[in-house]
């Protein structure tokens, strides 16, 4: 028996450090935890990560569904820098109040930063400066580990904010 969930977000999310993509999302929930995965904007899991002989053919997957509202997901890490999300101090949660994982998002929401300079953004609350990278949408300050907005984005109710996505590639 398994504890967890893997989560696919689409597009993948954005790693704050370098922009490249974060994978490897897990998360927890109120159903069945079978090494199940969940694709975003998709009502049943797309596979479970499992032996053959323990996997749930593709009948029997469609009649899974994710039961829980807000499903913390949590272990996203990017291959390119080694960024791992799992040491920020917020909650990343796949938005499934509809019965389907549609929406991704981040809570407490990222805080708006100062462009000071055309590629260096200052955190508001300890006014700190961080240089960007290219196409870059947000950054984690260090002290504060709160996520810093860089770009317009839109806000979402309940306090969460919709996560930078990494261009495809």
């Amino acid at each position: 028996m398994s504890l967890f969930d893997y989560f696919e977000p689409s597009p993948p999310i954005q790693c704050p450090a370098c922009g490249a993509p974060l994978a490897g999302w897990q998360g927890k929930h109120w159903g069945d935890c079978c090494l199940f995965v969940w694709h975003e904007r998709i009502q049943a899991p797309l596979d479970q990560r499992v032996d053959d002989d323990c996997r749930l053919d593709t009948a029997g997957l469609l009649t899974r569904r994710l039961e829980q509202d807000l499903i913390p997901i949590y272990a996203g890490e990017c291959h390119s820098c080694g960024h791992k999300w799992k040491d920020l101090m917020f909650s990343i949660l796949a938005d499934a109040r509809t019965g389907i994982w549609e929406e991704t998002l981040v809570e407490p929401p990222p805080v708006d930063g100062s462009m000071i300079d055309k590629n260096w953004i200052q955190c508001p609350l300890c006014a700190n400066a961080y240089e960007l990278k290219d196409d870059q949408c947000w950054t984690v300050c260090e002290p504060c580990k709160r996520l810093i907005k860089t770009k317009d984005g839109s806000e979402q109710g309940r306090g969460a904010y919709a996560l930078p996505r990494a261009a495809h590639g």
